[in-house]
């Protein structure tokens, strides 16, 4: 018998887009392109979310291979990305559905600690029964 729904969070509840991220602070296209690939390069997040660095390692990461005119920008890309994550059309209304029914409802999802740590100001992440984050675990979801 079924009792929870588990979702994972990016690219289910929402859209895990960096060039959309990094839009919402870059205009000029060259600046947007290299903080994409930089910031959000997955030799960092891949660790980040096994909790194997800091968020403080990645930005000095990332600092270290960005001009010093960009180091500003990337810290507020960084430090704001969960804020600035399109919700999948549909998933608020599949939520409720799921919970007006009795099941509950969990989430299983690599992310940082800094995530992890500051999960309750997502608002589409309010009134989850469970939250498993991998950083927190210290280990990936296969």
């Amino acid at each position: 018998m079924i009792k929870n729904v588990v979702f994972d969070y990016g690219n289910v509840m929402i859209h895990f887009e960096p060039s959309y991220m990094v839009g919402c602070y870059v205009t000029d296209p060259d600046d947007a392109a290299l903080l994409t690939e930089i910031v959000f390069d997955r030799l960092y997040w891949d660790k980040l979310d096994a909790n194997g660095i800091t968020d403080e390692e990645l930005l000095r990461e990332v600092k270290a291979r960005l001009p010093i005119d960009r180091h500003k920008t990337a810290e507020k890309i960084y430090n704001n990305w969960y804020y600035n994550l399109p919700e999948m059309e549909g998933m608020r209304e599949l939520l409720r559905e799921i919970r007006q029914k009795g099941y509950g409802t969990c989430i299983l999802s690599d992310v940082s600690i800094g995530f992890a740590d500051r999960y309750e100001e997502i608002d589409i992440l309010k009134g989850f029964d469970g939250y498993c984050f991998s950083a927190a675990e210290g280990i990936c979801k296969p």
